[in-house]
């Protein structure tokens, strides 16, 4: 697939950005094509070779309806053990797919509404965001900030649906615990 001049791009790892120009460079007597790409979320450009570009990864960016239903689909739980809770999500995050980054996040928050994330889990959690909120901000065509503060919006009130779950059952269980002990009481007294 080629791209275009003013074409919003993914390059994995480095997050989205725009093809602001396409140059010819000739290097050791062959001339190569390149992309230039201006990224969101970080200073600077990257010229990728043209032919290279597919195998590199390189995609359009997703719509941004895609990435919003996957934060409001029902969670996956994700592991207590930190180790496979980590790799499930590195996984998630090496795919530079929007929509596996997008459910990486999603039961990140989640989790951290039950229990407390781990200093990695918050890296990666950040990475996510990172490279979910520029893509947004191409798809929707608004600036960083604000497709940040959207996706964290949403993420927030993952999280505090989670923790909200979480407490009811603390109470339900409490209640059931008290409930338990009174039973046993009237059986020992009668």
């Amino acid at each position: 697939m080629e791209f275009e001049l003013g074409d919003h791009v993914v390059y994995p790892a480095y997050g989205a950005g725009t093809v602001a120009a396409k140059e010819e460079r000739l290097f050791s007597g062959t001339t190569t094509r390149y992309y230039i790409l201006k990224m969101v979320a970080s200073e600077g450009e990257f010229m990728v070779p043209v032919e290279q570009a597919e195998s590199l990864g390189i995609r359009p960016v997703m719509e941004a309806a895609a990435i919003l239903e996957v934060l409001h689909s029902s969670p996956n739980q994700l592991p207590d053990d930190y180790k496979e809770r980590q790799a499930i999500i590195e996984e998630l995050l090496s795919t530079s797919d929007a929509i596996q980054m997008a459910l990486g996040a999603r039961d990140l928050a989640w989790f951290s509404g039950a229990r407390s994330l781990t200093g990695r889990d918050i890296q990666l959690y950040e990475e996510l965001q990172t490279q979910l909120a520029s893509e947004l901000s191409l798809a929707k065509d608004v600036s960083l900030d604000e497709a940040r503060d959207e996706l964290v919006n949403e993420l927030n009130a993952l999280s505090a649906t989670a923790e909200a779950e979480a407490q009811a059952r603390a109470e339900a269980e409490a209640e059931a615990e008290a409930e338990a002990q009174a039973q046993a009481q009237e059986e020992d007294a009668a």
